[in-house]
This record gives C-alpha cells, structure tokens and sequence, in this order.
C-alpha cells in the first residue's frame, strides 16, 4: 500500500501509523519525493484499509495489487 503523508503530520501521528501497520503485519519503508512523503506499506494480512486511512495525518491511501 502506499501512504501519502500530510505535510503537517506529527511525529507522534507517524509513529502511531507505523505501530499500527506493525500490529498487521506490514512492514513499512519512508520515501521522501518532490511531491510528498509517503510510506509504502507491504504485507500480506488482509485488513480493511479505512482503519488506516482515517488516521490522523494521512492525506491519501491506496491499495497496491501483487501484479505491481
């Protein structure tokens, strides 16, 4: 999956990310780009990605399928 982060997030929301990505599974990886940073999440747990992307300090999620 990858996470686009809010500019604004704080270092507590990003930890809080990071542990909740932990408790399924995933591993995450930072990327820093000229247009934002992201957390590319990877794993294989199913889970519902709304319990992600509501968290505080996420602009955006998406899914990414195995063929990627």
């Amino acid at each position: 999956m990858i996470i686009h982060l809010d500019p604004t997030i704080t270092t507590q929301q990003r930890e809080q990310l990071e542990t909740k990505l932990s408790e399924i599974d995933y591993s995450t990886n930072a990327v820093t780009t000229q247009y934002g940073s992201y957390l590319i999440g990877v794993g294989k747990q199913e889970f519902d990605i709304r319990a992600i992307g509501t968290l505080p300090g996420i602009q955006d999620i998406h899914r990414v399928s195995d063929a990627y």
